[in-house]
């Protein structure tokens, strides 16, 4: 059995998760596996961190080339059915909560 191939279902798109600041950007995209044995959604975020903070800009390639330092994060969600909404807020509200945390972390020397 091979295994199932993963379809982006929703094309990226921007969000700004959390008040930490300067608002942090995300990319988020929504990716289904539709030849799995149980259909599965995924709802992911990524950023990426530099000093200014959490950006998503449309070509990180180009943007990050002379960051000395650069950070990259996703946050996977899993999406049921009915549940989906609520599971996405989960989701956001975990990155809101988590970010300053992670600030703190990655503020040390």
């Amino acid at each position: 059995m091979r295994p199932a191939r993963t379809a982006l279902r929703a094309h990226p798109d921007g969000l700004a998760a959390a008040d930490t600041g300067a608002s942090p950007e995300f990319w988020q995209a929504t990716f289904n596996k539709p030849e799995a044995v149980v259909p599965a959604d995924l709802r992911i975020y990524w950023s990426w961190r530099t000093s200014e903070g959490w950006r998503a800009p449309g070509n990180p390639r180009w943007q990050f080339a002379r960051e000395p330092v650069l950070f990259k994060m996703y946050v996977t969600c899993a999406l049921t059915g009915a549940h989906e909404r609520h599971q996405d807020e989960a989701c956001r509200e975990f990155i809101r909560l988590f970010l300053p945390e992670l600030e703190k972390t990655l503020a040390q020397p």
